[in-house]
């Protein structure tokens, strides 16, 4: 019995053993390729979170570089790619049979670059997880002969003499059929202004001082333009007190000439020469010889004056009355 017992024990502990064996998963000899695969689909699932909602296409804007010579295959075509989703996608983009992979973080954008392109019209193709996808168009164009700027240049106002407060003003047409970017080099400063085809830039110069000034124009197509400005010195200030000109010829005023007041020791007396009496005949007769002519000979005054002529109305009666009185003591004495 107890024999018995023991084989039904063993049969039984072997049995169990098998049934785990056969049970248990067998080790691969591949584990590490096990290991890479759940990696991918970790990521596949990273890619698939919010499997209840849809994947949002990735947003691009496609540009072009500078035009290209005909014959030559230095076209750029670049292209931003924007991923408005909650995680990061990688995208694979496409021109002219050229891939290139871009991976973008999420609501990230990324840019990425096709050189060496020739002229022509080419499609952008972005395609991206579960579909999802954005495509464009972009133009190489053609270049054609280098055409220079047109400038025009506005040097506003006037600078007092010591200031800096000159300006310059520069107004640049580019009639080419490609834009170009512009170097503007004034007195030792220089600014870049990039205008489109056919289109105009500005661009200005401040705190210059008056004087001659040269400006030198080149442009990232190989275009180059010397030009030649004046900024103006404003005309000296007038200070107060100072007269400015030539003054204005004014007549001269006619000066009334000084009457000179006459004073009685100061006065002039003029005397008139008094003729000798005439010598009477030896006779009775009665009758007397009229008396010769008193003349009184009145030398004028070198200057004119009013005393003078009040004092030749005064003398005149004088004179002739100191004759009369004369006359008649001579007359007097005679009888």
């Amino acid at each position: 019995m107890i024999v018995k017992s023991l084989t039904w024990c063993s049969i039984t502990v072997v049995t169990v053993l098998a049934a785990a064996l056969l049970s248990a998963t067998p080790v691969s000899a591949h584990s590490d390729d096990s290991n890479q695969n759940t990696q991918s689909q970790n990521q596949k699932n990273d890619s698939d979170n919010g499997k209840n909602s849809k994947i949002k296409d990735p947003a691009i804007n496609v540009e072009t570089g500078a035009c290209v010579f005909l014959g030559d295959n230095e076209g750029t075509i670049g292209i931003d790619v924007a991923n408005s989703n909650d995680f990061k996608l990688t995208y694979k983009v496409t021109v002219d049979g050229k891939e290139k992979p871009v991976t973008v973080a999420s609501h990230g954008t990324e840019y990425i670059a096709f050189t060496g392109l020739a002229i022509g019209g080419y499609t952008v193709d972005v395609t991206g997880p579960h579909d999802t996808k954005a495509s464009g168009n972009a133009t190489i164009k053609q270049c054609h002969e280098h055409e220079l700027p047109t400038v025009s240049i506005d040097a506003c106002g006037c600078v007092n003499t010591g200031n800096h407060d000159g300006h310059l003003g520069l107004t640049i047409s580019n009639t080419n059929d490609y834009a170009v970017t512009y170097t503007v080099r004034i007195g030792g400063h220089s600014k870049d202004v990039f205008v489109d085809p056919h289109s105009t830039g500005t661009v200005s110069f401040d705190h210059l001082v008056a004087g001659s000034y040269d400006i030198n124009v080149s442009g990232d197509d190989c275009t180059h333009l010397c030009l030649h400005t004046t900024v103006e010195q404003c005309p000296a200030q007038i200070q107060p007190g100072q007269g400015a000109g030539t003054p204005t010829p004014t007549s001269t005023p006619i000066s009334t000439p000084a009457v000179t007041p006459v004073t009685p020791a100061a006065s002039a007396v003029v005397q008139a020469p008094i003729a000798q009496p005439a010598v009477l005949p030896n006779t009775s007769a009665t009758e007397l010889p009229t008396p010769a002519t008193i003349v009184a000979k009145i030398q004028a005054p070198k200057t004119s004056s009013t005393a003078s002529l009040v004092l030749v109305a005064i003398g005149l009666p004088m004179i002739a009355a100191a004759a009369v009185l004369r006359r008649q003591q001579l007359v007097s004495k005679a009888e």
